[in-house]
């Protein structure tokens, strides 16, 4: 059993839901695998879930939400925001995500606590910071506590792969100001 407790970012928590098989799979399975430990997310990047969820429609999200809310209740998630001390020069982590204070942030975030970083982006693109990648082809696993079954029902949500995999298909997503 896993004991620390990584972060995980948007592509992560979506890629639950990834229309290609592989991704969706190895996504889940994080979230199996840390039911008990528990994962870090940040409140940003459950936003930007939210508004990827919100651009289907209605019928979609009513079949997405429950499985949401129930693992939100029951996987130990410790959802955090940014200290200003964040924001001070000395603090600066970069990213390989040009324009993206959001990443910045989630990387100095893991720095700070010397945690581990999933996401579906290129590894590459970061550094100072350990980031992994989904494990390949897998078998996939089963939530527990009823969970399973609003999973299944939730993936009336399809998320095109390649918006949760290249940096700028992930800028595209998002409206920068």
């Amino acid at each position: 059993m896993t004991s620390a407790r990584p972060f995980v970012d948007f592509t992560i928590f979506m890629g639950m839901h990834a229309d290609e098989e592989r991704v969706r799979v190895g996504c889940k399975n994080i979230f199996i695998e840390y039911a008990r430990a528990g994962l870090r997310m940040s409140l940003d990047h459950i936003g930007m879930c939210d508004h990827i969820v919100w651009g289907n429609p209605y019928e979609v999200q009513a079949k997405y939400y429950p499985f949401m809310d129930m693992l939100h209740s029951t996987v130990p998630m410790e959802r955090f925001y940014y200290p200003i001390s964040a924001l001070t020069p000395g603090n600066k982590e970069r990213s390989g995500i040009p324009d993206s204070v959001s990443y910045a942030l989630l990387c100095n975030a893991v720095r700070r606590m010397q945690g581990t970083l999933f996401t579906l982006l290129p590894v590459s693109l970061f550094s100072n910071i350990t980031v992994l990648n989904p494990p390949g082809p897998v078998l996939e696993g089963v939530f527990s506590h009823g969970l399973e079954a609003l999973y299944q029902n939730s993936r009336a949500l399809a998320v095109p792969t390649e918006h949760l995999t290249g940096v700028e298909q992930c800028k595209e997503s998002f409206h920068l100001l």
